[in-house]
């Protein structure tokens, strides 16, 4: 695609000089830790952390300022958004009881991101100066602006609580747009794009802002329009105030000042001192579970300043434990029981299992027929007719759970579940299995790992072959309990495969048995909605 050019539309006041200013910053590595449990021997049985050289931040105001080191010339490019250099330098960081400033080289060696130690509140807002950087003219020229979680134990992304994304040139739509989104175990919500039309008047507000605010420069049904404007104010004289006056927010090479801000009802973005774009808050992400500022992209920053950050971390893992007593798992029955949950959790997803305590795994502990424990540091074998294996972040609904098992006629061996038939596996991306590690076309037939069951004959079959060592171990869980199951079949007798949909994998659907890629947030919202007797999805994607 031909790279960008200034067009004569727009109006020459709007012009002004770029700033030119060196990268800092500063921020914290998250090291996650990889966690991986194979299934048979949880049977059998049945952080992350923050480094700075630098020191800690004050959680009060946070300041990454500018480094008059390596500053840049003057750019001969002109601005055309109305910010002047004496506006960025002018910023008073006491004003914002901020930390004394960080070296650049801090926030470069830390990738562009910024640790937030206790999250954000009401009120906090983070300021980033930058500019975008030039890129091939047929390469897409973007970069984002994300506020990431903690991160996940077993090696997943960091989720992303909110994802502000401009894309100045290389759109599918063929038009510079920003999106907006959140992302939680690798799954992408639904996107907000704005593509430079206003957000509709009937559509709901963020605290009264739009969503998507108008800018100039679009094409299309709008072309003719801009045309009228802009010949009316250059040629009649007309002063006809429109999206003329406000283009494309962002433009290679040219200086920016955005800053995010929190409110009642969502994040609220500016750049350059004008409201461009809104984003609600969405069920399962809260202000609190913020950890870093991360910008990335082709985009050089010029300095990060963010204030009123909470002093404290209003979670308190201590806290919870002592004085939530009934959220304790009773202790294991000496007598047989119905049904076993294993739930496979990393050792540093304590907000996921305690979402998991407050919500389905209270109608456990007043089961009198069903056990469930977090397969961290199980120590005891545990006798079951049934046993269940789920993540932490899968949502359990257990009564339809339980009557579906019992519609299986009794000592009949089954395996229930989403069960996948002739998968193929994947020879490239995250989950790419290698021709030596599995040479055949397709994988036996598995259940999907967010949730499936076992009938007692087909678990102890696993845990009688471990500990025989005749246990054939593959990289993936589920995948290896197809192939298990498929062991027993050849060996042993026949199993009913029974497949329900209802065990969502991608997410959720309503009157879902289990549903996946629920963050804490999500757990909260669907047991409340279950309390309502309404099986229905929060933020179904």
């Amino acid at each position: 695609m031909p790279s960008r050019r200034k067009s004569s539309l727009h109006p020459p006041d709007m012009r002004r000089p770029r700033r030119a200013a060196a990268g800092c910053g500063c921020g914290r590595r998250l090291r996650p830790l990889l966690l991986l449990l194979p299934f048979a021997a949880l049977l059998s049985v049945a952080t992350f952390s923050l480094h700075s050289p630098l020191g800690l931040v004050v959680p009060a105001a946070v300041t990454v300022a500018t480094s008059t080191d390596n500053t840049d010339t003057a750019s001969p490019h002109h601005h055309h958004h109305g910010l002047s250099g004496d506006a960025v330098s002018g910023i008073d960081i006491r004003a914002l009881n901020a930390t004394p400033p960080l070296h650049a080289a801090a926030l470069r060696g830390a990738g562009d991101a910024l640790a937030l130690p206790c999250g954000l509140g009401l009120g906090s807002h983070v300021t980033v100066v930058g500019s975008p950087r030039r890129v091939a003219s047929n390469a897409v020229a973007q970069f984002a602006v994300e506020v990431r979680g903690g991160g996940d134990g077993d090696g997943d992304e960091a989720a992303r609580i909110l994802h502000f994304n401009p894309r100045l040139r290389g759109d599918w739509s063929g038009r510079p747009v920003i999106e907006q989104n959140t992302r939680f175990r690798g799954q992408w919500g639904p996107a907000l794009r704005c593509e430079g039309w206003r957000s509709r008047p009937d559509e709901e507000t963020v605290d009264g802002l739009v969503k998507c605010e108008q800018w100039g420069g679009n094409y299309g049904s709008k072309l003719n329009e801009l045309k009228k404007m802009w010949f009316l104010n250059r040629v009649a004289g007309q002063r006809n105030r429109g999206s003329m006056d406000w283009p494309y927010p962002f433009v290679e090479d040219e200086l920016f000042v955005l800053t995010l801000s929190t409110g009642l009802e969502g994040y609220h973005v500016q750049v350059d001192g004008r409201h461009v774009a809104s984003f609600p808050y969405r069920v399962g992400y809260s202000l609190e579970d913020a950890a870093i500022l991360s910008v990335n992209g082709d985009v050089d920053i010029q300095s990060i300043v963010a204030g009123s950050l909470p002093m404290a971390h209003p979670r308190n893992a201590q806290r919870n434990l002592e004085l939530l007593t009934e959220l304790k798992a009773p202790p294991l029955p000496e007598e047989p029981i119905e049904l076993f949950i294993g739930i496979l959790s990393a050792g540093s997803h304590f907000t996921e299992r305690m979402a998991v305590r407050r919500s389905w795994m209270s109608s456990v502990r007043n089961s009198s027929g069903a056990m469930a424990r977090f397969f961290v540091a199980l120590t005891r074998v545990v006798s079951a007719k049934y046993v269940m294996k789920c993540d932490d972040d899968t949502f359990v609904r257990l009564d339809s759970v339980m009557a579906d098992v019992r519609k299986i006629p009794y000592g009949k061996s089954f395996y229930l579940g989403n069960i996948n038939y002739y998968h193929r596996p994947l020879r490239e991306g995250k989950w790419a299995v290698s021709f030596e590690e599995w040479p055949r076309e397709a994988y036996p037939p598995y259940a999907n790992g967010p949730g499936y069951i076992v009938s007692s004959d087909i678990a102890n079959f696993v845990v009688s072959e471990m500990e025989k060592g005749r246990l054939n171990l593959f990289k993936m869980e589920d995948v290896s309990m197809g192939i298990w199951v498929g062991q027993f079949v050849d060996t042993v007798k026949a199993v009913d495969y029974i497949h329900s949909l209802r065990f969502c994998q991608f997410g959720c659907v309503d009157d879902y048995l289990t549903a996946h890629y629920q963050s804490p947030g999500q757990m909260a919202c669907l047991w409340d909605k279950l309390a309502q007797g309404r099986p229905q999805c929060c933020n179904p994607r």
